[in-house]
């Protein structure tokens, strides 16, 4: 049962000052982090619809677009379309930064910029929900799959990889055609991308869903830093937090806990607060309740 204390270095005085609840949350933690590392969805292939060049994909049962979890690093099939509402705000005292990513690209930002109206090269347009009705972003098939697992699971649907104009993709979340260009195509073929409290929710979004693994790490150092400045508001810490909880982000959920464990241990009132949310999360209680 102390295993998830030890590793999340909760003390028991920090236990017996927050009302004795953290123990209890941590019993039913343990068994729920387990069960979340292990847990999959699985997903049926993607339908390619031939006429319009779209292609999307669907779970298993009923042509659900909605999964109900996913695991960290699973090579599953995302949903076709993922609306969101957002838990963050740009109130955030964080500033912009701009991020070293590694992307292997065949083709640097720069040639993007002065090819990107070239079918041939840059053969996949990107499109989401809510850009459907402006001209999909585009980049080469083989740097997407290159860089995004959801795409190489796409691939194998798709006639050939160049040479030819494959048409649209619907991205597996609804963002707006900014994000698709700035904070993916853009930061996959510059290798770089640039978050501020304005962009860094739907940039990670669109990135997990896309399972885009290196704007997604950025994504996740940029919000830790956000939630852990000094003098953080507790609402921007605990929206960060549920973020990673919606995404099913387990590593950063845990990292985000560990760093508030060892704060409550300074600071009880404050981050002991903050810890006793976490461990009610869906992430280490099975219920999503905290136990009686």
């Amino acid at each position: 049962m102390m295993r998830l204390a030890r590793r999340l270095g909760i003390s028991a005085q920090v236990a017996d000052t927050t009302g004795k609840q953290v123990d209890g949350m941590v019993a039913a933690g343990l068994h729920a982090a387990t069960v979340l590392h292990v847990e999959q969805v699985e997903y049926v292939d993607s339908e390619y619809d031939e006429d319009s060049h779209m292609l999307s994909g669907r779970d298993s049962e009923a042509g659900c677009s909605t999964p109900s979890a996913r695991s960290v690093g699973a090579s599953s099939l995302a949903p076709s379309t993922v609306s969101w509402s957002a838990r963050l705000s740009s109130a955030s005292s964080v500033e912009s930064r701009i991020i070293p990513l590694h992307t292997p690209t065949s083709a640097s930002l720069e040639f993007w910029e002065q090819h990107q109206d070239d079918r041939v090269l840059f053969n996949v347009g990107l499109v989401s929900q809510d850009s459907e009705s402006q001209s999909p972003v585009p980049i080469n098939a083989l740097d997407l799959a290159a860089n995004s697992e959801w795409f190489r699971c796409l691939v194998k649907h798709l006639p050939v990889l160049c040479g030819t104009d494959l048409g649209s993709v619907m991205v597996p979340c609804s963002v707006s055609r900014s994000i698709l260009e700035q904070g993916i195509v853009r930061a996959i073929y510059g290798s770089t991308v640039e978050l501020d409290s304005g962009n860094v929710e739907a940039v990670y979004r669109a990135a997990d869903a896309m399972q885009v693994q290196s704007i997604v790490d950025a994504c996740e150092q940029y919000l830790f830093e956000t939630a852990t400045q000094p003098g953080a508001d507790s609402s921007v810490v605990l929206a960060v937090f549920d973020l990673a909880v919606d995404l099913h982000r387990a590593s950063f959920t845990e990292k985000l806990a560990c760093h508030f464990a060892a704060a409550a241990q300074r600071d009880v009132a404050h981050a002991g607060q903050l810890l006793r949310h976490m461990l009610r999360s869906t992430c280490f209680c099975n219920s999503g309740e905290a136990p009686a």
